[in-house]
């Protein structure tokens, strides 16, 4: 790949070689889809230290990335955000496109915006709490939704069985609306439950508007193609912690709600990881000890046999604290 691009030694890599290998990524990720959108879209999403470093994906399930957000984690909102971008790009009504609105025209949607720009504010959107019209519930159903329609075999229908229309087509002509096709998905509403209009690029920048203080992650120096200085960053996703999550006690109440659900599913899911670990870990020390008589070794050190037996007595002590605080929780939860 360096020897297809003609690139320099890592030392003397720029925004040219960035952005080289960001198109080479856009037409590498838009052969996987049906609908594929222009592969400059991808345009500023990565800078020089993605090029010399690499980009690590979080091994993190959709599922479990989708609960850690819907409890309140901010990171796991980010993680969604970097996997969604190639649907947005890719998709029937593309959310993101090479900073032009869509088509040009008395019919072009949303509004001029950087690839980089869009994916900020879809980013920042998790702590703004100034929009009434974008909640934890639209968030993550939005997400599951474009996560999802990559694999639709289906147009979607509206809740009442009719067929949508897009979003930002309302006021057109029914003659001039464009066809509601497989992957298309519906704008949810703040309970998160689908409406009877299609996300479109109108409706993603209504909702999603550019940000212009925080600078777009990804973002090149743009003075120096050579400098290799790339300010690469993101806007901060701050976690509130449980005591400051909303100064009105009634507000603040309804987000708990809203998050314990979730919370008692990552707690079921670790418990799970730990039940199968110990498990697995019995059954080793299990083959370990049947391999030792019949071939005859020696036994551990009594000093190793002490600091092994120290961690496990810990670990146990660990797991029936546990255990009592989530006895607790099941006092709680009647009280509730």
């Amino acid at each position: 790949m360096r020897a297809a691009l003609q690139e320099p030694a890592w030392s003397q890599l720029g925004k040219k070689a960035a952005d080289a290998r960001t198109r080479l990524w856009s037409a590498a990720i838009a052969q996987l889809f049906l609908q594929r959108g222009n592969i400059l879209s991808a345009a500023g999403l990565f800078g020089v230290p993605h090029v010399k470093e690499g980009v690590q994906q979080s091994p993190r399930s959709v599922r479990s990335l989708l609960m850690e957000a819907e409890s309140g984690d901010g990171q796991a909102w980010l993680v969604l955000v970097d996997r969604m971008v190639p649907n947005l790009i890719h998709a029937p009504q593309p959310l993101i496109t090479p900073g032009q609105g869509s088509e040009a025209g008395e019919q072009r949607k949303g509004v001029r915006r950087t690839p980089a720009s869009a994916v900020a504010a879809l980013e920042m959107a998790f702590t703004q709490v100034h929009n009434p019209a974008v909640t934890r519930e639209m968030l993550i159903a939005f997400a599951k939704a474009v996560l999802e329609h990559s694999d639709a075999t289906r147009a979607p229908t509206a809740p009442d069985g009719t067929t949508p229309i897009c979003y930002g087509e309302q006021d057109w002509e029914p003659g001039s609306r464009t066809p509601i096709v497989a992957g298309m998905i519906l704008v949810p509403g703040i309970d998160g439950n689908p409406t009877s209009f299609v996300v479109d690029k109108e409706w993603f920048d209504q909702t999603f508007p550019p940000v212009t203080p925080q600078t777009p992650r990804g973002a090149t120096n743009r003075g120096d193609d050579q400098s290799g200085k790339d300010d690469d960053t993101r806007p901060d996703i701050v976690m509130r912690a449980p005591d400051t999550v909303a100064a009105d006690p009634r507000a603040r109440l309804g987000v708990l709600r809203r998050e314990l659900p979730a919370r008692i599913e990552l707690t079921t899911a670790a418990y799970e990881r730990a039940v199968q670990s110990a498990d697995a870990l019995m059954a080793d020390f299990e083959t370990a000890r049947r391999l030792r008589a019949d071939l005859e070794e020696q036994s551990l050190s009594a000093d190793q046999r002490v600091e092994w037996m120290e961690k496990l007595t810990k670990a146990r002590g660990a797991a029936e604290a546990s255990v009592v605080a989530l006895q607790q929780v099941e006092a709680l939860i009647l009280q509730l």
